[in-house]
């Protein structure tokens, strides 16, 4: 199953070596979309510097494509007469792998776009091809976008046409309307649950865990998850000679979710992969946006539940933040219960504490 998650400035040499070999096989396609002269690798650099860039991965962790998602567009949009008059998503310098072409990775890229857009409160999501990629106009076609018009762009011989999908309104919703809520499931892994670092009681959440995420999903709520993520060389990082067991190790299966939790966990839905106990990147995602509500849950929780709340908090100091305790665990019962005072200290509300 392809999985989407936030590019980071260590993929960009993976992803322009994959650009690279799109662009090759567009051309020999007989098709100039792209060329030398775009997109470059510094266009990539950017997207990933402001948060913008997405990568399709296999189970892995392989990069099979990328997508640029945000609200900017080329001026040249403006002749285009949308359906939609407002704030819309759009699609930028999309490019699958050719050998993981026909294998789902573009749909799985729309898919996720789409979601980001109705989380955003967008109305519409917008995107551009080549005259001559006859295949992403049929995708585009087959999975409901209408084409608006047309537009020439950096010189080519042939115009663009240009795609709208209109998005249902109240979806995910903006001011005015519900408020926002985000759940946030902190390394519920397999290698913290029945692995190198699993507890007793551990696997007790995993069904509480998952009828929570089904509630906000079915709210039309919005799901993400941190993974604790390492490499080989864990021994001589300073977590790695402070807590010895390799653990989490990137695409193996102790790094995985867990049960029911991993069951049903979306495509779409991110994943910040975190080599510390906080997530920098979950930080960064969240300032700016407009969560009134934030519930974290997972493990473990005086650790990383415990540092990822701090950063929640520090990304969006207005919004509510929620820790259920019957939704968190610790190995340590006392370090568990001393996490949950930290937590109402740093006015987190913290429900279901035992008495």
């Amino acid at each position: 199953m392809v999985e989407i998650r936030a590019a980071r400035p260590g993929d960009l040499p993976q992803i322009w070596a994959l650009v690279r070999r799109a662009v090759l096989h567009m051309n020999q396609l007989g098709n100039p979309q792209w060329g030398a002269d775009y997109p470059t690798r510094a266009l990539y650099a950017g997207d990933i510097r402001r948060g913008e860039l997405y990568a399709a991965c296999a189970p892995g962790g392989a990069i099979l494509g990328v997508a640029c998602i945000n609200q900017s567009t080329a001026p040249e949009y403006d002749a285009v007469p949308w359906a939609w008059i407002g704030p819309a998503g759009c699609v930028h310098r999309a490019a699958v792998d050719p050998a993981a072409q026909r294998q789902g990775v573009a749909s799985a890229l729309l898919d996720f776009a789409e979601a980001w857009a109705r989380r955003e409160g967008l109305r519409a999501l917008h995107a551009d091809t080549y005259s001559l990629n006859h295949r992403m106009q049929a995708l585009f076609v087959k999975r409901g976008y209408a084409k608006r018009g047309a537009v020439s762009l950096r010189g080519r011989p042939l115009p663009y046409p240009c795609f709208e999908k209109l998005l249902p309104a109240g979806t995910f919703g903006k001011a005015g309307e519900n408020m926002k809520k985000l759940l946030v499931i902190v390394d519920y892994q397999k290698d913290f649950v029945d692995g190198a670092l699993g507890f007793p009681g551990a696997e007790a959440l995993d069904e509480g865990i998952a009828r929570r995420a089904r509630a906000y999903r079915d709210n039309g709520d919005d799901v993400v998850f941190t993974l604790d993520t390492h490499q080989s060389n864990y021994s001589q990082t300073q977590e790695g000679r402070k807590l010895p067991p390799l653990h989490c190790l990137q695409g193996s299966e102790g790094w995985a979710l867990y049960g029911q939790v991993g069951a049903q966990a979306g495509p779409e839905e991110l994943r910040f992969e975190k080599p510390a106990f906080p997530s920098l990147a979950l930080a960064e995602w969240l300032k700016g946006r407009d969560y009134g509500q934030v519930e974290l849950c997972g493990l473990v929780s005086h650790i990383c539940v415990l540092t990822n709340a701090v950063m929640v908090k520090a990304a969006l100091p207005e919004a509510e933040i929620l820790v259920d305790a019957a939704l968190t665990a610790s190995y340590d019962p006392v370090l568990h219960e001393k996490a949950l005072d930290v937590l109402e200290g740093i006015q987190v509300t913290v429900s279901n504490r035992r008495a």
